[in-house]
């Protein structure tokens, strides 16, 4: 408002003195003819005082809002900041030039609230994190230290301002190690060590230390930041760990011994009870007489050899378990190996008045194991055999594709639920629900061997059933076991 005002008075006074030097000639020659003109003029001159202060206010409006403006901008009080005005082009060019300063002014300000308030939130993360971090200054001097440091090693802040980082250490090369950590983080490196650690009060502990640079735009290294973790937990679990995996594989040791050992006990007098009752059974030295002593003879052979045959499995699944079982690999003509199995079964099925059937590709050859590929062909048979009520049927298919080897085992029996298809993969597992399983003998083990004699192999072995639709089993080989051009 004062340069409003002093512009108007001064133009006021400008104005109003010719118009009174004009009142006064008026006065002196009102007779003469130029009176008349006189007073049009005076009349004239009014109305352009009246103008001119009309001018003076319109021109000084603008300079006024820019001085409040001015005023408002040193109070900080960007919100309240008169707009522009549309008077005259110089100014309010002015003003909105000072309008435009002012807005970038209120930005830059925001801009900095904002910065600020980032940087609060990060100084309190780093202030409250359950890490124990600290930074330091290029020099390799530490410049901060949050409260989980201090908490973790017992020093105060003030201790260890200035302080290099190898004041945790309790290792006595302290000069050697920093000097170590400075040329990793000068060359661009992130430097990590796992080391001894103390506290203020002399406690030792396993620590991990992790000190990365921090760079500038320009790419200087202006200082480092750092962590200190407390692994000594970790490492008293992990010492934990490799104790327990000695006396396990201690116990898998002495485990593989006695059944190496059992094996021959169990199956050396199995073998001469087997053997030697069927020596007599078949009278190789003369009658029995009584023809009930062949049946009884007949009773402690088919024993002996069921007998027999749990320990093997027993042993198997105990060898698997273990992993010590290595598979000795030949050539093996699948369709030979089908046939000879078919044959060993055909006493179990015949009496069972069973239908076996066989529709077998020629010369499928593969590279495998023939002995463990039998023992579990014969499980399957067997299985299927046993669980199939008298009269049924049981088919067996072998065929090579580009999938590889496949042999299928259907039969007709009493089935199982698909829900219960998993556990009675498992060892020991066995269905027990049907009165006609519960009477057939076994201890459920013949599945799992043969699941796991197929996988060391590469391959699977599939089971899916229904009660009373049978039950299929499907054994796999990979392609890469064939043998081409056979």
């Amino acid at each position: 408002m004062t340069i409003r005002r002093a512009l108007v008075g001064a133009i006021f006074v400008l104005l109003l003195l010719p118009i009174v030097a004009l009142l006064a000639l008026i006065d002196r020659q009102a007779e003469d003819a130029m009176g008349e003109a006189a007073v049009i003029a005076g009349g004239t001159l009014l109305i352009g005082l009246a103008g001119a202060a009309a001018i003076a206010q319109w021109l000084a409006q603008p300079l006024d809002r820019l001085a409040a403006n001015a005023v408002l901008l040193g109070e900080g009080k960007f919100r309240q900041l008169a707009p522009p005005s549309s008077r005259i082009a110089e100014a309010r060019a002015t003003e909105e030039a000072f309008a435009r300063m002012a807005k970038a002014i209120r930005e830059r300000d925001e801009d900095n609230r904002d910065m600020l308030f980032q940087l609060r939130r990060f100084s309190e993360g780093v202030g409250q994190s359950p890490l124990a971090i600290f930074f330091t200054e290029p020099d390799g001097r530490i410049s901060y230290a949050n409260e989980a440091l201090t908490r973790l090693t017992g020093f105060d802040l003030i201790d260890v301002m200035n302080e290099p980082p190898v004041m945790f250490w309790k290792a006595d090369d302290a000069a050697a190690q920093f000097a170590a950590i400075q040329g990793s983080i000068s060359s661009g490196m992130v430097w990590r060590r796992e080391i001894a650690s103390i506290t203020k009060s002399g406690r030792g502990f396993d620590a991990v230390m992790t000190v990365a640079p921090i760079r500038t735009a320009s790419g200087k290294v202006a200082g480092c930041a750092g962590i200190l973790e407390d692994i000594t937990e970790r490492k008293r679990n992990q010492e934990s760990l490799r104790k327990s995996m000695e006396e396990a594989n201690r116990l898998a040791r002495a485990r593989s011994m006695m059944l190496a050992n059992m094996s021959h006990e169990l199956r050396t007098p199995l073998n001469a009870i087997i053997g030697f009752s069927g020596v007599v059974e078949g009278e190789l030295f003369g009658p029995l007489g009584d023809a009930r002593y062949r049946t009884y003879l007949r009773d402690i052979r088919q024993a002996g050899e069921h007998l027999l045959a749990l320990v093997g499995d027993i042993l198997d699944a105990a060898t698997l378990e273990a992993g010590e079982i290595e598979l000795r690999d030949e050539t093996v003509d699948l369709k030979e190996l089908v046939q000879a199995a078919l044959r060993m079964i055909e006493g179990a099925a015949q009496p069972r008045g069973l239908t076996v059937t066989a529709h077998l590709d020629p010369a499928v050859i593969v590279r495998a194991d023939p002995v463990r590929l039998r023992q579990v062909l014969l499980n399957i048979l067997s299985n299927a055999v046993k669980y199939t009520p008298p009269g049924g049927l049981v088919e067996i298919s072998l065929a090579a594709g580009a999938a590889g080897a496949e042999i299928r085992v259907r039969d007709s029996g009493i089935g199982i639920a698909p829900e219960r298809l998993d556990w009675v993969q498992q060892p020991f597992a066995r269905e027990t629900v049907d009165a006609f399983v519960a009477k057939r003998p076994g201890v459920g083990l013949g599945l799992p061997i043969g699941k796991a004699l197929m996988e060391l192999h590469g391959g699977m072995l599939e089971l899916t059933s229904a009660p009373q639709r049978g039950t299929e089993v499907t054994l796999r080989l990979p392609p890469e076991r064939l043998v081409q051009g056979a």
